[in-house]
């Protein structure tokens, strides 16, 4: 891209032999709160850039207005520097960004430029993008999608089992601020760290310098298995089946109207996950224009399409189209659009269907990559019938409800399983996520009716206490802090739908989780099943069935019900040693004395 001043020489010393050079030069009639109104350009188009001629490089506009004699250009950045009388010059293209892999680990902001005030130890793959995109492009038509049938794991239980989101879907978040909304949009991307471990990625690639991904060797071992699952995949889902390097999610967050402090801690949070290597952060803060606010979601998605045009898969995150449209409103204000409801224009609507269209999941002649979009709406006071709310749930593919009642019970997320729906459904979970999704939607659904009589009357009838007391245990199961695999999901929820906690004390049932899955306990107590059990081949099946990649493996193909005779033993093993050396001893301390070391020992 031209400096301004470059810009102008290099447009007035061309040899146009159809248009006369000057068409392409303007002038400022009048400037006011970013807004711009100029004369004597010919030919341009809604949605071009222009460049204007002032004491600031690289000072660029967007074309907005076309009238019979004048444009109206929206100033991308501070005006301070325009003033009537100053040259404005065409570019004849549209805006543009930039795009690549190497943008990950920095925060950049809507023209891609670099912000220096965090730290620059990914900013060397910057200098390295040479590839631009406009930030507006068509939506891909239907013969060129494909259905969506590949999950995408957020990490969080009652999401993934219950509100399953496929690659390619646009899953609306929404809910009252402070209810986890930007926390469940970033445990999503710190769980994609799953699909990029056991490769070498920039920090640890010295000869490119770049992003390229390498493959570590495998031993033989692990290669006869990674073609047995092949194999074993084709023969269950058909030839077209994503392996390998393209199971990974590169991420695309964008900050729309946020403070720089609530940015550089979500930054944080993204370096402490290891999360940077795949995820980019653009960031337009309420302290910017709003021009630069309202182009910020536009760029960060033509970076997510960079992925999904060139076969990989991306996920992007807009947090939030509240601030978003509030920007367009402002602008649309200053244009003198006519206003509508809540003063908003006519076609805000368009400005969110346009960016969500954009997400999908292509075919496999264009090349089967994908492009996921998490966008985020405030509501105020739950109210999910304002204008903006009903706008993006009617685009989407399904919302995931947070509520402020459940959040200050303290269930985290807080996500209201009524209001919250998946439109993609089952058909982007493997065959053990769906065994248990029916039975555990049936559970909920009747603790739900029978919650509320377990409190007037003690004189209940046991089918309905029984429901009440695995209601409570399910839904303490459900809560949940860190992101985790589809292996723990499964087997934590299975143990809860069949009775394996029910005779736990509720502040206990998190703690039998963390046993469950601890490694050490787990070696000690296979190693006394293989000295006292005849069953040596069923224990080593056991064992292996701890092991988060052949359980993923088998139960993907077979799903969970050929492990069932194993996993109940695991579970039943694990149940006694829980209530017989570690429930038991706490029921003599004190309850100050007991949740220190709860505290400790699961978190």
């Amino acid at each position: 891209m031209y400096e301004t001043s470059d810009a102008f020489l290099y447009l007035l010393s061309r040899k146009h032999s159809d248009l006369n050079c000057f068409s392409h030069v303007g002038e400022v009639l009048s400037v006011g709160d970013g807004v711009v109104r100029a004369k004597g350009i010919t030919g341009v188009f809604i949605g071009e850039q222009v460049y204007f001629k002032s004491k600031t490089s690289g000072l660029l506009g967007m074309v907005f207005n076309i009238e019979e004699v004048l444009i109206s250009v929206v100033i991308l950045g501070k005006d301070t520097s325009v003033s009537e009388g100053t040259l404005i010059l065409r570019s004849g293209d549209y805006v543009k960004t930039k795009v690549g892999q190497y943008l990950a680990g920095n925060i950049l902001d809507s023209f891609c430029q670099l912000i220096f005030n965090c730290e620059k130890r990914y900013s060397f793959q910057y200098t390295l993008v040479a590839e631009y995109a406009p930030i507006e492009t068509r939506a891909p038509g239907i013969l060129d999608r494909h259905r969506i049938n590949q999950a995408l794991p957020t990490g969080i239980k009652l999401i993934d089992i219950l509100i399953p989101i496929g690659r390619g879907q646009r899953e609306l978040i929404i809910g009252d601020r402070q209810t986890g909304k930007t926390t469940i949009a970033i445990t999503a991307i710190v769980n994609q760290k799953r699909f990029h471990s056991g490769f070498i990625t920039s920090n640890t690639s010295k000869k490119t310098g770049g992003n390229f991904v390498v493959e570590e060797e495998k031993t033989k071992l692990q290669q006869m298995l990674e073609k047995l699952r092949i194999e074993k995949l084709k023969q269950v889902a058909g030839s077209d089946v994503q392996i390998s390097w393209r199971d990974r999610v590169y991420c695309v967050y964008v900050a729309i109207g946020q403070k720089r402090s609530s940015v550089k801690r979500i930054y944080n949070v993204l370096e402490r996950g290891k999360a940077l290597d795949y995820t980019t952060v653009v960031s337009a803060t309420s302290s910017e224009a709003a021009s630069l606010q309202y182009i910020a979601a536009y760029s960060g998605c033509s970076m997510g399409e960079w992925f999904r045009n060139n076969g990989l898969h991306g996920l992007i995150v807009y947090d939030d189209l509240s601030k978003h449209a509030a920007a367009y409103r402002q602008i649309s204000l200053l244009l003198r659009r006519p206003p509508g409801r809540e003063a908003y224009p006519g076609d805000v609507f368009y400005i969110h269907s346009r960016l969500l269209e954009r997400a999908a999941q292509m075919n496999y002649n264009k090349g089967d990559g994908s492009l996921t979009a998490l966008p985020i709406v405030e509501t105020q006071e739950g109210d999910v019938s304002a204008y903006i709310p009903t706008n993006v749930i009617s685009i989407t593919d399904g919302q995931i409800c947070l509520d402020k009642e459940l959040f200050n019970k303290g269930l985290r997320p807080s996500v209201n399983i009524g209001l919250s729906v998946s439109r993609v459904g089952s058909a982007a979970q493997n065959i053990s996520v769906k065994e248990i999704a029916g039975p555990l939607k049936l559970y909920l659904a009747q603790y739900r009716n029978f919650e509320g009589v377990g409190r007037f009357g003690s004189d209940l009838d046991p089918t309905v206490v029984a429901i009440i007391n695995r209601g409570e245990r399910l839904t303490e199961l459900l809560k949940q802090k860190k992101p985790m695999s589809t292996y723990q999901q499964v087997i934590s929820v299975y143990a809860g739908l069949n009775g394996f906690i029910d005779n736990l004390e509720l502040p206990f049932v998190k703690s039998y989780e963390y046993l469950l899955f601890n490694k050490k306990f787990t070696v000690l107590l296979f190693d006394k099943l293989i000295f006292s059990s005849r069953d040596k081949l069923g224990i080593g099946k056991l064992f292996m069935l701890h092991k988060e990649h052949e359980f993923s493996f088998y139960t993907q193909v077979f799903g969970i019900q050929s492990y069932v005779p194993y996993l109940k033993r695991w579970l039943q093993y694990t149940n006694t040693y829980f209530s017989k050396y570690i429930q038991d001893g706490f029921k003599f301390m004190s309850t100050l004395r007991r949740e220190k070391i709860l505290l400790k020992f699961y978190y």
